[in-house]
Parts: structure tokens; C-alpha cells; sequence
């Protein structure tokens, strides 16, 4: 995974895992101290194209509190689901399990797991979930069955992964005002708030903290955001291909522990750096701008950055908006400031008010 300055994602070695206890199917999924789960979609592996998901959830309610351990068509954990448990068929006989895991730092990654019911292994009910073995692929000496902690020694905790001292700060569920999912649904832009630009990922579930600027992280008080939503759009050249220098994020997301207001304090208090390396970008310039108050809003912040990304100029302008428990980020990425500063500066009123409806 990489950090949260571009949206994309680099393959990790996860080994997620099948066993059935009872009449259940237990699912275990290796996770780093860095790393949180944005949605499980369950297929039938037998199904040309793109079937319908037998079960597909996003979003989970209590970041702090997430298990390594899940059960298939358990909608418990999550914020949102696609049909009702009720009405689900059987488990199909083969199934393609897909796991979009985040880095809490903006940027994810899918993990697969293909399995043939007929070879996970089956424990009565009772047995200890840390213990048995599970159905993974071929990564133990003993077939394709594996314990836990063989699939966490296989993965990349354990192969020069995330250093657990970067670990990201969570905030617990109970620590969330009432209905703050809604309003961080409510305060995320639209998909047509971008005009001038094609929609690269409509709204779905996300993690991140309210800015990377100047290395900001853990280290430096940063909290990640609960409940995130993220949504973005991406320019295209002059030949209809996409272009890497032009993009827009919208990323929304509720604090309990501390008020909105306060992340982009601790924001703000980071921007004396100057420069510094984001990514495969090397930022030599960073600053703030000014913004008329905006109504509604309890803390405002925008500030742009410059540098160079594969021989090429680009710049990045950053709008920061608080209102009680929500904050909203727009990020715009151009080849210069100025256009960078221009569309962050046509969606300040969309966000504000969008913010506003919470």
C-alpha cells in the first residue's frame, strides 16, 4: 500500500483462510497493526462475468474493536450490505472471497482467496478459531491448510512490513456522536460536483487521517477519521487517456475523541516544513492560503503545495473544512498551482454546503 498522496494500490502477501465450524464459515484474515478492512464481497467462483455478490459488505462500525476473524454473512460488524441475510441462498460450491483492506493512510488493496467448499475443513462447533486450520491456497507444508499464525508468518507483518511503532491512533465507536455515519454520508460531494473531470471511484468506504502534508502521522497526534467515505475524479489527456497529473479526492470523516476542528489544528501546526518527500514526489514548497469564512463551517484551512514527479512539475491544493464531528478534505493534483488552486477554490462552496447538511 502506499501512502495517501495517490490512489493506488501495490500488491501485498495476504493469506486470508476458510474453515467451517458447525453450520458456519469462519473467514480469517491476517491484518498488520496498520491495517483496517473497507469491504468483504463473497462470489460464486462458478459464475461467468460479473455476477451478483452472494455477500457483499462495506464499511466497519468500530475501527478500534476490528477482529481478524469473521463469519461469512454475519452483517453484524458492518455499516452497510447488499440484500438481506434472509433472503440469501446457500453458500454457493465454489466462491471467490475478495477482501479490500486499507492502510488507514488513504490507500488499499484487494486480497483473494478462491475455494472449493468441498475442501474446507469442517470442526464441530465450539472449536477454538485461533487454533484450527484453515483453507488458504499452498502456502503450509501441509497441503493447503494453515493456523493463523502461519498465515500472519507469510504475510507481510512478518516479511519487512509496516513497523508496528507506526501504528495508526483509531478511535473506538463509542467515542462517535449518534448518526455519524449518516452525516459523513451527507457531507460527501457529490459525483457531479466535478464537471471537468471523469469519475475515477464513485463514494465508498475509506481510512485516513486529515493530512500528510509534511510527513504528518501518528507520530505528530494524528487520528484517523472514523466511518470515511472517499470519492474521486481524474482528468484525461488530449488522446483520451487518463492523466496522471490531474485528480481530485473528496474524503469525509467523523472524530469522537476529538472535535473536527482540532485535526485540522493539528494540520495547521504541521505546515512549517517546506519540503519534504510525498511518495515518488519530492514537495519543494509548501503554503497556506487565504479563504473568505465560509458559513456553517468551524475551522477552515487551504493550503498548496509544489514539487516534481517524474521530471514534471505538479502541485497539490488542499481544503480543509470542520464543522462539530465532520471533517471534509478536497485534495486537487494539477501540473501547476495555479490550476491546482482554481478548482479547489470551485468546490470550496459545494463542500461547505454539503458540509452544512449534517
Amino acid at each position: 500500500m502506499t501512502a495517501a498522496c495517490e490512489p493506488v494500490s501495490q500488491a501485498r502477501p495476504y493469506y486470508p483462510g476458510l474453515a467451517r465450524i458447525g453450520d458456519s464459515y469462519q473467514l480469517f484474515m491476517p491484518l498488520c497493526p496498520t491495517d483496517g478492512l473497507l469491504e468483504v464481497t463473497v462470489r460464486d467462483g462458478q459464475a461467468a462475468g460479473k455476477a451478483p455478490a452472494w455477500w457483499r459488505v462495506t464499511g466497519v462500525k468500530d475501527q478500534a474493536g476490528l477482529s481478524e476473524f469473521l463469519v461469512l454473512g454475519d452483517d453484524g460488524p458492518f455499516l452497510e450490505t447488499t440484500g438481506k441475510a434472509a433472503a440469501r441462498p446457500p453458500v454457493p460450491a465454489e466462491i471467490v472471497v475478495e477482501l479490500r483492506q486499507s492502510d488507514r493512510g488513504g490507500a488499499s488493496d484487494v486480497n483473494t482467496l478462491y475455494v472449493k467448499l468441498a475442501a474446507v475443513p469442517s470442526y464441530p462447533r465450539g472449536a477454538d478459531i485461533r487454533t484450527i486450520r484453515y483453507t488458504t491456497g499452498t502456502i503450509s507444508s501441509d497441503g493447503d491448510l494453515a493456523t493463523p499464525e502461519e498465515m500472519r508468518q507469510r504475510s507481510e507483518c512478518a516479511i519487512g512490513g509496516p513497523n508496528p511503532g507506526a501504528a495508526p491512533r483509531l478511535q473506538p465507536a463509542t467515542s462517535l456522536r449518534p448518526g455519524a455515519y449518516d452525516r459523513v454520508k451527507k457531507a460527501t460531494l457529490n459525483t457531479d460536483a466535478v464537471t471537468w473531470m471523469n469519475v475515477y471511484s464513485a463514494a465508498r468506504p475509506d481510512e485516513d487521517i486529515a493530512s500528510h502534508v509534511c510527513d504528518n502521522g501518528p507520530a505528530d497526534g494524528a487520528i484517523v477519521a472514523a466511518l470515511g467515505r472517499g470519492v474521486s475524479w481524474q482528468g484525461k489527456t488530449d488522446d483520451g487517456a487518463w492523466d496522471w497529473r490531474r485528480f481530485i479526492w473528496n474524503y469525509v470523516g467523523a472524530y469522537g475523541t476529538i472535535s473536527a476542528a482540532d485535526a485540522i489544528g493539528q494540520v495547521d501546526a504541521k505546515l512549517g516544513c517546506g519540503h519534504y518527500p510525498r511518495g515518488d514526489i519530492e514537495i519543494t514548497r509548501v503554503g497556506r492560503v487565504g479563504l473568505p469564512p465560509l458559513p456553517g463551517v468551524d475551522r477552515q484551512l487551504l493550503f498548496c503545495e509544489r514539487g516534481e514527479q517524474q521530471d514534471e512539475e505538479v502541485a497539490f491544493c488542499t481544503l480543509l473544512l470542520a464543522r462539530r464531528d465532520i471533517l471534509s478534505r478536497v485534495v486537487v493534483k494539477a501540473p501547476t498551482e495555479d490550476e491546482a488552486l482554481t478548482s479547489a477554490r470551485a468546490l470550496t462552496g459545494d463542500a461547505a454546503e454539503a458540509l452544512a447538511r449534517t
